[in-house]
């Protein structure tokens, strides 16, 4: 089975390390930043089979890059994501045009939530 390529966005945080660390166990070739905009120009240069996205991230938010990606023609628009989020901001996925994949919780079930979504995204490569 082929590794996959993550970008990640996310602060510092120890969710992050959580998140990374879970990445690599599963050999994941992971490319990280802190900023939405950056993020975008990493999509621009290279391929990716996952993005992962905080909603708090700098520049563009969670929501403005997701809605970034999915409008442009340049990139695919079909590469699974993932946002991260917290409780608070949970309901604002609801009034999104471009909506996530995935939406994952900013806990400790992240881990195990994370794991099925790699399990689906792999199973769907393989297909």
């Amino acid at each position: 089975m082929d590794n996959l390529q993550v970008l990640v966005i996310s602060e510092k945080s120890i969710i992050t390390s959580m998140l990374l660390g879970e990445l690599e166990k599963k050999q994941c070739y992971i490319t990280l930043t802190q900023d939405g905009l950056e993020a975008f120009n990493h999509l621009i240069k290279s391929k990716f089979d996952l993005v992962i996205s905080s909603v708090e991230i700098e520049n563009l938010d969670g929501f403005q890059l997701l809605a970034a990606v999915r409008a442009s023609h340049s990139l695919n628009s079909l590469t699974p994501f993932i946002m991260l989020t917290s409780v608070g901001n949970f309901d604002n996925f609801a009034r999104l045009e471009s909506r996530p994949d995935f939406i994952i919780m900013k806990n400790k079930s992240l881990p195990e939530e994370l794991n099925i979504v790699l399990e689906k995204i792999r199973s769907n490569r393989n297909r």
